[in-house]
């Protein structure tokens, strides 16, 4: 494909365990690459990556698209601005599966399969929530296990051979501490609620979604002791890669992050969230399941 097409752009939607190779191949052939979470299977591909997106002077955009998700940026802003005091404890959004495999359109055998996984496939829109608010983990602890060790898609068996539910226990930079679990479990949209508690308050997300519930929250609710919860609420038609039909989508945040990686190569803007936050993810990734295997609490490589 890379040798007979012009495209400025490829879209790596591969399954997760190939990310990398494929962005390599593409910007190592000139072209500008989004490419679907995680970024990278390892850390060591991700440093490859932005070292190669740097050397052939190309765009490299990682989903998801949190970063520049309104409702966050308004949050991160209270935060800053001491509107809940110091934060203390944050909780994540839990995606689930609910058993999506037995109707799934296609063969979900690789989700379960070594290298993917929910911490890898839904978790990272709970960590990049809570890094876009809350700013780099520094160090996890974590417990990871195997539930569930085969599922059924039509009349074929498929063996879990990656860990099916994790726990991961964060701390940030900043001091604060997180938890956030993913699991192929049920859960529905009172669950994919984030919650951030401060000295002072507390910042909670509601159940409302533009698209895919848990990803794009449209609104949140400020909370003081002794005084009424203030609302704060996002206007999709007010958010200009939701205009007209896009509004509709079932997975808006994809539309999102295609969309900016076209801003970005048509004004040659640096993209967000930064591929140094997608970086950071996939070595919150890594240390995490590394953390469940060795019981140990450990330190992150990374910032940004």
């Amino acid at each position: 494909m890379l040798e007979y097409s012009d495209a400025d752009a490829v879209l790596v939607v591969v399954p997760a365990h190939l990310h990398g190779e494929h962005a390599l191949l593409a910007m190592r052939n000139g072209r500008h690459v989004y490419a679907q979470k995680p970024l990278a299977p390892s850390l060591e591909q991700a440093d490859a990556l932005l070292r190669v997106a740097s050397e052939y002077s190309v765009h490299l955009v990682a989903a998801p698209y949190q970063a520049q998700w309104p409702l966050f940026g308004e949050v991160k802003s209270l935060i800053q601005h001491g509107e809940i005091g110091e934060p203390y404890v944050a909780f994540g959004p839990l995606m689930g599966w609910d058993g999506f495999e037995i109707h799934h359109g296609s063969d979900p055998s690789w989700c379960f399969a070594e290298g993917s996984g929910p911490l890898r496939d839904h978790g990272v829109y709970g960590l990049q929530t809570l890094t876009s608010m809350l700013g780099p983990v520094a160090r996890v602890a974590a417990l990871a296990s195997t539930r569930v060790p085969a599922r059924r898609w039509r009349d074929t068996d498929i063996k879990v051979t990656e860990a099916d539910c994790t726990s991961l226990l964060l701390e940030f930079q900043s001091g604060a501490q997180g938890m956030m679990g993913e699991a192929w479990c049920a859960a529905f949209d009172e669950a994919t609620r984030f919650r951030i508690h401060g000295l002072e308050g507390m910042i909670e997300g509601l159940p409302q979604f533009a698209g895919y519930h848990g990803i794009f929250p449209l609104a949140c609710r400020v909370h003081h002791p002794g005084k009424e919860p203030r609302e704060i609420r996002i206007d999709p038609a007010t958010v200009s890669y939701l205009q007209g039909e896009h509004r509709w989508l079932q997975n808006p945040h994809i539309y999102a992050d295609i969309w900016h990686l076209g801003q970005c190569i048509r004004s040659q803007a640096d993209s967000r969230p930064s591929a140094q936050q997608a970086r950071h993810t996939v070595d919150i990734l890594e240390t995490t399941l590394k953390a469940a295997r060795n019981r140990r609490v450990l330190e992150l490589a990374t910032s940004f």
